[in-house]
Order: structure tokens, then sequence, then C-alpha cells
């Protein structure tokens, strides 16, 4: 029996599971997740990532997603992917906001742990995104 033609609708559906991907914080979902969003069966998500694999990759050649896992537990992934932007500046943000309150209390061992991984987002931004990270100290006053 030859395979179907794929049809506008599965375009649709595949670039659907990719918004889905992108929409969670860890770049994955569930194939049943998927599956039940895109009311589709599972063994229909794996064929799109088949599909995804074999003619779209990202810049640097890596697949654009992955199938990790195997049954009711397997899982889409999004291949290789940069922190966004609005991901580390929100991670600063709520990390300084959080440190600096506690440290207004007099201090404390979490406010003090938290220097160190506010030390390492700030590190992680360029030139022009610290900018954005000092925009946040300016606008953050614990009250």
């Amino acid at each position: 029996m030859a395979s179907a033609k794929p049809k506008y609708e599965d375009a649709i559906r595949a670039v659907l599971m990719l918004q889905y991907l992108e929409e969670s914080v860890a770049g994955e979902r569930l194939v049943s997740a998927l599956a039940s969003r895109l009311e589709v069966d599972p063994r229909t998500v794996r064929r799109y990532v088949e599909a995804l694999n074999k003619h779209v990759t990202t810049p640097e050649g890596e697949p654009l997603v992955v199938l990790e896992g195997r049954g009711v537990e397997a899982r889409v992934k999004l291949g290789r992917r940069e922190n966004p932007v609005a991901a580390q500046i929100f991670n600063y943000a709520a990390v300084w906001a959080a440190s600096r309150s506690l440290a207004s209390g007099g201090g404390s061992v979490l406010s003090t742990s938290a220097e160190p991984a506010l030390k390492a987002l700030e590190d992680g931004l360029s030139d022009a995104h610290a900018a954005l990270a000092r925009r946040v100290q300016e606008c953050f006053h614990y009250v």
C-alpha cells in the first residue's frame, strides 16, 4: 500500500506542533499531549517529526525537532535552541528582585546565594542586552 501524500492540513498541524513546542517553557511536550491538541493519532505526531527531520534543519544542519523515549513517555523536543533574550531578561529580573527583597530584611543565606546566579545570568548577556538588565535594576524598587 502506497503512503498517502501530505495534505494542507498536515502542514498546518506540523506548524502548530512547532508553535506548541515553542510555547512550552522547556521546548518539549509529550507525544500524547501533542496528539490530543492537534486532534490526531500519536503515530501521526511521530510522522510529523520524521517529515520535519527529513526536510527541515537548523542553520547548523541539526534536526529541528527530536523524538525521545517510547510509549506514553515519548516526548517531542525542539532541537538545539538558544535561550531567547526575553527569557534571559525575565530570569534576570526574577532573580534580581528576589535577591533584593531577601536582602532588605538584613540579608540571608538565600539572598547571598542568589548573587552567583545573578552574576551568571549577567555574564550570559551580550553588551546590548546587559543594558536591558541594568534597566531592570532601575525599574524594580522593593518597598
